[in-house]
This record gives C-alpha cells, structure tokens and sequence, in this order.
C-alpha cells in the first residue's frame, strides 16, 4: 500500500478472500480502491490486523505475534506483545522466554546501532564489534550477518566491514 494513503474497510462492500476495497484518500482525493491481499506486504498485513488489536489479543495469541514481530525485526511491537501475554496470565518456559527477550533486545541493539553510524568509522566499528559479541546466536544477527556466527569470525575486519556495508554504512 502506498505511503501516505489513508484507508478505511467500505462497509457496503465486504472484504473476499482475493481482494479488499477501500475508501481511500490521496492528494485530497477521496474514492474506492481495490487491493489484493496478494499485493499487501507482511509487514502491512501485520500492522492492518494485529497492531490495532493488540490490546484485545488472548495472551497465546499475543505470544505468538510477539515471536511474528520479533521475525519482522520489530523490537517495539514484540515487547508490547509480549507483556501482553505476560498481562494476560500465559505460561512459557523459562528458555522460551529467554529466548524471545533476546531476540528483542537484539532488534532494539541493532535499531540503536543504526542510529549511531554516523560521523566517526572508529566508534561505529566498535559498536559493530560489540553487537556481534553480545548477540552473535541470535537468530536476527544470522539474518542480519547473512551466516551463523563463529567464534573466530567475531574480530575478522573484512567480516565486520561487510557487516558495516550491510548496516548502510560506508
């Protein structure tokens, strides 16, 4: 869906499995438009049915669309989602539950990581250095690091420059 477009569910035209019609708004004009759900990305799909809902989600389901945005790199939607099940009285093992704060604090790392790398290469290195230390295992520093990580890749430079690039930074 296109950014800055504001849409609503038509209420005179229900939703079907292939498509969905809405009242939509761009540049001041306003009329129908159809969408393939086909067309619409995870990400959008996420934010059209679970974020509005969050609050209102049973703690299993909550969970579940924790460990969902946590897979959508989303460490802000993960943690909501998560203490929403917590609220909501869900039982998880103590290695799940490690499991899944880890990740998250991993995305909220890496979110942080990107908003320092600029100016000075020495400190961006380093704070690319040390994310790879505290979260190399992760599954998000595998999907971000493109591999599994090893011991003895950590400190290689072309590894961390490669990683560097990856972040967007040159």
């Amino acid at each position: 869906m296109p950014q800055g477009v504001r849409c609503l569910f038509n209420v005179d035209e229900k939703p079907t499995v292939d498509k969905f019609v809405t009242k939509t708004t761009m540049q001041g004009v306003t009329g129908n438009r159809p969408f393939q759900w086909a067309d619409l990305t995870r990400e959008e799909l996420f934010s059209i049915f679970v974020l509005p809902k969050q609050d209102k989600l049973s703690a299993d389901v909550a969970l579940g669309m924790s460990w969902f945005a946590v897979e959508l790199g989303l460490g802000n939607q993960a943690t909501t989602l998560l203490d929403r099940a917590f609220a909501g009285g869900v039982q998880v093992a103590p290695d799940e539950e490690t499991a899944l704060r880890r990740e998250i604090a991993a995305i909220k790392a890496y979110e942080t990581l990107r908003g320092k790398l600029t100016g000075d290469g020495a400190e961006a290195l380093a704070g690319v250095v040390l994310w790879r230390e505290q979260f190399a295992g992760t599954d998000f520093y595998v999907l971000m690091d493109g591999r599994a990580a090893k011991d003895e890749q950590v400190f290689k430079d072309d590894v961390i420059a490669k990683f560097l690039e990856n972040l967007g930074y040159k």
